[in-house]
């Protein structure tokens, strides 16, 4: 069966032959997110400028920056709070950028409707709320990991999209907005699980 963590762990090492040059010129990992999520930035750019398959090549790769970081971090012993902090920071600045994005492209190719801003919306909030739930359940000590719809998921419909153009893009959005609103739910529920079992 494939879960979640099958997903995380094959993940990780799809992305270590790129951790051995960053560990062997001690590239610290603040650098490393800000270098990342600079590329996605520029995978934004590149998407509202008209060109969306090309908006690929940066955003691929500040993804694979972004998912190196904590394991560099971790790997050399240079976990550090402000680190952990920027990191998840300028993770959800790069999804506000990439909703930017989505929207500079669809204005400029004339598609921009009423329905279409709003799934945007719906997608973008989606994905902020799936972090602000864990993140503020982590605050008040309880666990809240998992869900339908992760980081990783995400990013593979995210590229599906680009690759094969306009409606499949519109697709996405779709898709990881109704997902992502369904992982917000699913976590609210393990939180109030959770809490219920700690209160007893």
């Amino acid at each position: 069966m494939i879960t979640n963590d099958r997903i995380k762990i094959a993940f990780e090492k799809f992305i270590d032959p790129l951790c051995y040059p960053l560990k062997k010129y001690d590239i610290s990992p603040n650098s490393i997110t800000l270098t990342g999520f600079l590329l996605l930035v520029l995978c934004a750019v590149v998407l509202g400028a008209g060109y969306p398959r090309m908006a690929l090549i940066p955003g691929i790769t500040g993804g694979m920056l972004d998912a190196v970081d904590g394991k560099i971090a971790r790997d050399k012993n240079k976990y550090s709070l402000f680190g952990a902090f920027l990191d998840s920071f300028l993770d959800r600045m790069a999804e506000i950028v990439i909703a930017f994005g989505y929207i500079a492209y669809y204005y400029n190719i004339d598609k921009l409707s009423i329905a279409l801003t709003f799934w945007i919306l719906m997608c973008i909030t989606a994905s902020l709320m799936v972090s602000y739930t864990r993140g503020r359940a982590e605050g008040l000590g309880l666990e809240c990991k998992g869900g339908f719809l992760q980081r990783q998921q995400r990013g593979v419909i995210i590229a599906l999209g680009l690759l094969l153009g306009p409606h499949a893009m519109y697709a996405s959005i779709v898709i990881i907005a109704l997902l992502g609103y369904l992982t917000v739910f699913q976590r609210v529920l393990i939180v109030y699980r959770t809490s219920e079992i700690k209160s007893e």
